[in-house]
């Protein structure tokens, strides 16, 4: 994925992997082929330059991932793998470290505690389906 900026990213979106920068819907894609290998272009826009477009991209990211995922075969608790509150936890005490340091990772480690979130919510969900049915 190829970001293709449509004004100057802000500062705090350095850490952000250009994959994070997103292809959503029916949005407008550019395919070029480079030595064999399909790149795709996605123009990137200022209201997708906001930190709350990406705290409800790592949310929804993560709740269809927790939909997706398969029963748990480690161990859980009532359902839910338990390397996601190891995750969750871990994410939330380094977070809580960035941020009274002042440390430029702090949103960065903030959106992982929201796709945490989200994959609990996705499992939740899924797990509702699988009583309705």
């Amino acid at each position: 994925m190829l970001p293709q900026w449509t004004s100057s990213p802000p500062k705090w979106l350095g850490d952000f992997s250009a994959q994070l920068a997103l292809i959503e819907g029916e949005e407008r894609r550019r395919v070029d082929w480079e030595n064999g290998i399909r790149i795709i272009g996605a123009n990137i826009g200022p209201e997708r330059m906001h930190k709350p477009y990406f705290r409800k991209w790592s949310f929804d990211n993560g709740e269809l991932t927790g939909m997706r995922f398969g029963e748990a075969e480690a161990r859980s608790l009532f359902g839910f793998p338990l390397f996601i509150f190891r995750c969750l936890f871990r994410n939330a005490s380094q977070w809580i470290k960035t941020v009274f340091q002042e440390r430029d990772e702090a949103f960065y480690i903030e959106t992982s505690i929201w796709y945490n979130l989200g994959f609990i919510l996705g499992r939740m969900k899924r797990r509702c389906s699988q009583v309705d049915q």
